[in-house]
């Protein structure tokens, strides 16, 4: 009997271990003929399938197909199921910015992100219909790209496991995705803007619509309130000039009531010191405490006057070219006899007689003066004032005025240049207003200029004043008489005749004792202005004194009806008049005058000016 063999059936363990070697071996086949073919080993393929063995030549790729697929915008390969990559075009190679030669050959997991792996994996596990995904391959320099992946299964005898991929790069999409994404996002952010800036207009224009009715309707209201307001202020503006005009007037009558009796006592006091008889001792100091009671109350009218018009701006100065050496001889003759009743030494430094500086003459005088008729008085006995001009800055000129006094404490410092403050000063000996610097202040501000001081405890004071300087045009000093009893000029020796119209009896007398002294002018008086005017036309004298506040019509008048008449109009008339505001001196001036003085007179400028008119009337 024939023993039959029986053979065992392979497990499935022992038959899945069987296909992974032949699988094994052909995967190492197929990558021997890949490295044939990178080698250039191999001319051509023989493939063995059902219809018979096919030879595929290396030199047919480079036909139609090849050219297509390297041609293509897009990425090419073919590949195992293992994701070995056979064959990829250049264009995938330039996507994942590697060579080609390192692309073929290579796992497609090494080009694929690791989040996109597993699935482009299960492309490679399905049969059948193409396979589309989204995926993100990762470049040899590090960027990720995203990629659109088309996978298809190759339907090839004896090469069931071949996969083609067309991989399209989506990054211009991405970007172009993005950027209408951002124009989105930025239509609709301007759109909202624009419903915003729509809802806003609509505000804007509700809220104007609004304001334009309250404006309307407080229009009218606020018309009204105007006009009441600027009815009010015109009333306002009238009462101010009217106090004004009322104040000018009051203190143009105080001046001229007070200069009135002034004229007799400080007239008679300086006949008295410069009479023929000399007084004795005793009247003497009686006649300079006149003097000096006489001139401190003149200070004072002068000082409130003053003080009044600046601070209702009715000053005016002029802006002329001033010399100052020829000021400093002036004050230095006014107060050296000051000076030296009160022991101090006066030293004046000399300086560019050159210098002029900007500003009105006589204010510049006055300001000087004060400074040093203050130095004087607040020194200590046997003192000494310093007197300096030197160029504080290239257009300025500091004027100093130093003296050796007991010196003024910062608090006490401070409180100068203020009106009627005498610093403590009041219960002491010297006399003062404590007007004078605040209008010296006054006048060097309105000339363009500034003025201060400093002060050491025990060894003195300087104050000093500072004005612009300006290159002379033309020669400004003035000889100026020097203030005394006897007479610096000669009356002509022809007798002649003086007409004096005058209604104050004292005033009246003191002339004609002025003329006493002069036998070669003989006097005629009248006390009102009619009577002035009869005696002019009978008499034809050689000059007329008028006064201007008169009984019936006044010296300006007078003037003005002798003016008309022929046989009149050539005769100098010299106004002596208490009406010594500034405005009275222009309007009379201007009016015709010959000289306009004021009361009270100083002897030696009354003849001067007689002098002059009656040479003026001797030649015709």
């Amino acid at each position: 009997m024939e023993e039959k063999v029986v053979q065992k059936k392979p497990t499935t363990q022992q038959q899945h271990s069987l296909e992974m070697e032949h699988l094994r071996a052909r995967l190492d086949e197929a990558e021997e003929t890949l490295r044939a073919i990178r080698g250039g080993e191999v001319d051509a393929l023989v493939v063995s399938g059902v219809g018979g063995e096919k030879v595929f030549t290396l030199q047919g790729a480079d036909h139609v197909y090849q050219r297509l697929v390297e041609s293509m915008n897009e990425g090419a390969l073919t590949l195992t199921a293992n994701g070995v990559i056979l064959y990829a075009n250049r264009y995938f190679a330039e996507m994942l910015q590697a060579p080609l030669e390192r692309v073929i050959g290579s796992t497609i997991h090494t080009w694929i992100a690791p989040d996109s792996r597993r699935m482009f994996q299960s492309l490679l596990s399905r049969d059948g219909a193409e396979e589309d995904r989204e995926l993100r391959l990762a470049a040899s320099d590090g960027e990720w790209v995203p990629a659109h992946c088309s996978v298809s299964k190759l339907f090839i005898d004896q090469m069931p496991d071949l996969f083609c991929a067309v991989v399209t790069d989506l990054r211009a999409q991405k970007h172009e995705h993005e950027a209408l994404v951002a124009s989105e996002a930025l239509s609709r952010e301007l759109l909202e803007q624009s419903n915003q800036s729509r809802r806003a207009l609509q505000l804007v224009i509700e809220e104007q619509k609004r304001t334009e009715t309250e404006l309307y309707q407080h229009r009218h209201h606020l018309e009204e309130l105007v006009a009441a307001r600027t009815a009010e202020l015109a009333q306002a503006k009238e009462a101010a000039e009217s106090a004004s005009l009322a104040k000018s007037a009051f203190l143009s009558n105080m001046s001229h009531e007070l200069r009135s009796p002034l004229n007799a006592i400080l007239g008679f006091a300086q006949l008295l010191e410069g009479s023929k008889t000399p007084p004795t001792a005793a009247q003497s100091v009686r006649i300079r405490e006149i003097l000096k009671a006489g001139r401190y109350l003149l200070d004072l009218i002068n000082d409130i006057l003053d003080l009044a018009a600046i601070e209702s701006g009715n000053l005016s100065l002029s802006g002329e070219p001033v010399s100052l050496i020829d000021v400093m001889h002036e004050c230095q003759a006014m107060v050296e006899s000051q000076a030296r009743d009160h022991g101090i030494h006066l030293h004046f430094f000399p300086f560019d007689h050159s210098w002029f500086v900007k500003g009105d003459r006589t204010r510049v005088k006055q300001v000087l003066l004060n400074l040093l008729s203050n130095a004087i008085k607040y020194n200590r006995e046997q003192g000494t004032v310093e007197v300096k001009c030197t160029g504080s800055a290239p257009e300025r000129i500091r004027v100093s005025v130093r003296d050796s006094g007991m010196g003024l404490p910062d608090e006490k410092r401070l409180q100068l240049f203020q009106p009627f403050n005498r610093l403590g000063q009041e219960a002491g000996t010297v006399e003062g207003t404590g007007i004078g610097l605040v209008v010296a202040k006054r006048l060097v501000e309105l000339m363009g200029g500034r003025i201060g001081a400093e002060s050491t405890i025990g060894v003195g004071s300087e104050f000093w004043f500072e004005l612009s300087r300006v290159a002379a045009t033309q020669t400004a000093a003035e000889n100026t008489m020097p203030e005394g009893l006897t007479p610096q000029t000669q009356l002509n020796t022809a007798p002649r005749l003086l007409l004096y119209v005058e209604d104050n009896p004292a005033n009246m007398m003191l002339v004609e004792q002025i003329i006493e002294d002069h036998p070669q002018v003989r006097m005629l008086s009248a006390r009102e202005a009619n009577l002035g005017i009869a005696l002019a036309r009978a008499h034809l004298p050689d000059v007329i004194l008028m006064d201007i506040n008169l009984p019936g019509i006044n010296g300006i008048e007078a003037m003005n009806i002798l003016r008309k008449d022929p046989a009149t109009a050539r005769i100098p008339i010299i106004a002596l008049s208490a009406n010594a505001m500034l405005h009275d001196i222009k309007s009379g001036l201007e009016a015709g005058f010959f000289r306009y003085l004021t009361k009270p007179m100083k002897i030696n400028e009354f003849l001067t000016a007689l002098d002059d008119a009656l040479n003026l009337s001797a030649t015709g």
